[in-house]
């Protein structure tokens, strides 16, 4: 059995230095909240400039989604918008993951690096289950024919996948408050001739408090 002791030691030494080597993920950048105007690009633009340093490193980007009490549906369109962005900006898409997390207030971020041999940071994943609302939930907020002066923004409507829900979930009706007539000509074409939802599905009003660009988007049961 002796003779068996120096090459134990051997490994456990071994293994000590390995672990030590390990390189570990760290935080790019924390944020309370999605920037305003040009800012969320200039940040976007800084991290993918850090990954590409970083040529074998990976990356997350973490959105929260707070508690999921209202507002879902703005989470996943910035989500959807940011990846398009870099894939359009021809950083390779293979390279960045996402993740809408549980945890913090809706729309904070969290950016990491996470280099080769890493372990990336675990978070718990928010999961919305839309066929357990018991009342009405309010989707997204947004302007509906705006042009953001930048691809990707916190308050797109989600029109898609509002109407997928929709038809997922028959028992539901939409309610629309524009601030608008014009708008709301153009959110009635947009769902009831382009994303083919009946118009006996969603309920469509102008706002009493003449606000203009105003899309509170709300499902209830």
């Amino acid at each position: 059995m002796k003779r068996f002791a120096p090459l134990l030691l051997i490994l456990i030494v071994l293994h000590c230095v390995s672990a030590q080597e390990r390189p570990e993920a760290y935080k790019f950048g924390e944020y309370d909240s999605i920037g305003s105007g040009c800012g969320e690009w200039a940040r976007v633009a800084d991290f993918l400039q850090k990954l590409t340093e970083q040529s074998d490193a990976q990356g997350l980007i973490v959105v929260y989604a707070g508690h999921g009490e209202e507002r879902f549906g703005n989470v996943q369109a910035y989500v959807a918008e940011l990846n398009k962005w870099i894939v359009w900006h021809q950083f390779p898409a293979n390279r960045i993951d996402f993740v809408i997390a549980e945890g913090k207030k809706v729309f904070s971020e969290d950016y990491w690096i996470i280099p080769a041999g890493a372990e990336a940071p675990e978070f718990k994943p928010f999961e919305m289950d839309w066929a357990d609302l018991q009342g009405k939930y309010y989707f997204s907020l947004g302007c509906p024919q705006c042009e953001p002066s930048y691809s990707f923004n916190g308050i797109q409507q989600n029109f898609e996948e509002y109407v997928n829900i929709l038809q997922k979930f028959p028992g539901f009706k939409g309610e629309i408050t524009v601030g608008s007539f014009a708008d709301l000509i153009w959110v009635k074409n947009k769902l009831t001739k382009g994303l083919k939802l009946p118009r006996d599905r969603y309920i469509l009003t102008l706002s009493k408090q003449k606000r203009t660009n105003l899309i509170p988007v709300c499902m209830s049961i």
